[in-house]
């Protein structure tokens, strides 16, 4: 439940906030915040969702990153798609490459953080945890 909880509720955020239409979503202050929004949500996505696939399990990174990277993807283009059906809500290929930076922001993120992982472990296993003990 840890893996896939926060991932579900993610999920659901995102899905009712790009159903609210348009004439509601209020002005953003700043100009592009959009899609600074929409590059935290989907790198948000993108992390958890690899997180889900690695499911905690020792496999290789490269699987749920790449998969994690195309689901989110094909996701990001059915809710622009979706939101074609919302009232004053449009499809912007410009959220689209705000959701793909984010992905990819996401993604390095989970990458490094399981590459510090596997290497704190590496240490470990050979007999230490890469700090020297100094006697004064």
């Amino acid at each position: 439940m840890k893996y896939w909880l926060p991932l579900a509720l993610w999920l659901m955020g995102m899905a009712a906030a790009t159903s609210i239409p348009g004439d509601q979503i209020p002005t953003l202050p700043v100009p592009g915040l959009d899609k600074v929004l929409h590059a935290l949500l989907y790198g948000g996505l993108a992390f958890l969702l690899q997180r889900w696939l690695r499911g905690g399990l020792r496999r290789p990174p490269a699987r749920p990153l790449l998969l994690a990277g195309t689901v989110c993807g094909i996701y990001a283009v059915l809710d622009e798609l979706h939101q074609l059906a919302i009232p004053k809500r449009t499809f912007s290929v410009g959220d689209l490459v705000a959701d793909a930076v984010g992905i990819g922001i996401g993604l390095a993120v989970a990458a490094a953080i399981v590459a510090q992982r596997r290497k704190d472990a590496k240490a470990v296993e050979e007999g230490g945890l890469g700090i020297e003990r100094v006697d004064g």
